[in-house]
């Protein structure tokens, strides 16, 4: 099938609406494929920019679907790359430096309402961030067909991983669906080790914004175990997005023979635990815990055994 050729007005229509409509809805004006009018935007250099190469902020939330709080929130929490310009009544980006920023921070954007095109042309990356957030997360009604789908695979023995990976819904979602039908439980996930290449695989993914479940499911795990063993690694979570780095998860310090002989001798001379744990450099709730697994009791500042009570 031959290319149909651009005319100048079609290309004057995509220079006056980018920014405006996303390359899906020029092209349904134009009557051509959004990769089409994506191609064609990026061969003709277009940009959403004024004539110093800059977009106010007001035009860049409306265009990508992002309220003035979330731009202040970015600009003051993630270092958001807007400046105060004469010219601007709002704050002004430069594209190229925002694009830097989202790639650094793509996991606090919502993909799935930032339109493709909606900013001109976009570098590579973004298609496979997109990618990644293949699942919708907006709740939505289960159809009759959905249904049929789960009684079948619970008939057979499938277990959540496998349920969410077909459905593409969460395991809270599916769990609640099973309760409304009053269907049996699915079937029990196999216990598996977890190694360092399902921890470096799920973190590698999470940073480069795939969702929870994305991974759960290729990691063949439920959202909620994958969650707890990352947070058991030091990483904490943002909503639902991993922060960067993992908190270093600081050893607790084993008792030694002096600690407890010095804790002992304090006890039996009426010590209050404030101040004994003060003095071992332990919290207090630590030091009775540490009684009463020897078989201690501490009360009114006196040292009991358990046994004899």
């Amino acid at each position: 099938m031959r290319r149909k050729t651009w005319t100048e007005d079609e290309e004057i229509f995509l220079f006056d609406n980018v920014g405006k409509l996303t390359f899906k809805k020029i092209g349904i004006e134009l009557g051509r494929s959004e990769s089409s009018v994506a191609n064609k935007a990026k061969i003709l250099g277009v940009k959403i920019l004024d004539n110093q190469g800059f977009i106010d902020g007001e035009t860049f939330c409306e265009t990508i679907g992002i309220s003035r709080s979330t731009f202040e929130y970015w600009r003051k929490a993630h270092n958001f790359p807007a400046k105060k310009r004469k010219d601007f009544k709002y704050l002004a980006i430069d594209l190229d430096k925002f694009w830097n920023w989202a790639k650094k921070n793509k996991k606090i954007i919502n993909w799935t309402k930032f339109e493709t095109g909606a900013l001109g042309v976009e570098p590579r990356w973004v298609r496979e961030v997109r990618k990644n957030n293949r699942y919708n997360r907006n709740k939505k009604v289960w159809e009759l067909d959905e249904d049929e789908i789960l009684k079948r695979m619970i008939a057979k023995g499938a277990t959540y991983p496998e349920l969410s990976k077909v459905l593409r819904r969460s395991h809270g979602s599916i769990r609640r669906r099973i309760y409304d039908l009053y269907l049996p439980p699915p079937a029990r996930t196999e216990k598996k080790r977890w190694t360092e290449e399902d921890v470096a695989y799920a973190v590698d993914k999470l940073r480069n914004g795939a969702d929870l479940m994305t991974v759960a499911a290729d990691l063949g795990r439920s959202e909620s175990g994958l969650r707890e063993k990352l947070i058991r690694e030091g990483y904490t979570f943002n909503k639902r997005m991993i922060n960067s780095e993992p908190k270093i998860k600081k050893k607790k310090p084993r008792w030694t023979e002096d600690e407890l002989s010095y804790m002992f001798e304090k006890l039996q001379k009426g010590v209050a635990l404030n101040i004994l744990s003060s003095e071992l450099g332990r919290t207090e709730k630590t030091v009775r815990t540490k009684i009463e697994r020897m078989g201690y009791t501490y009360q009114n500042r006196k040292l009991a055994s358990k046994r004899a009570s």
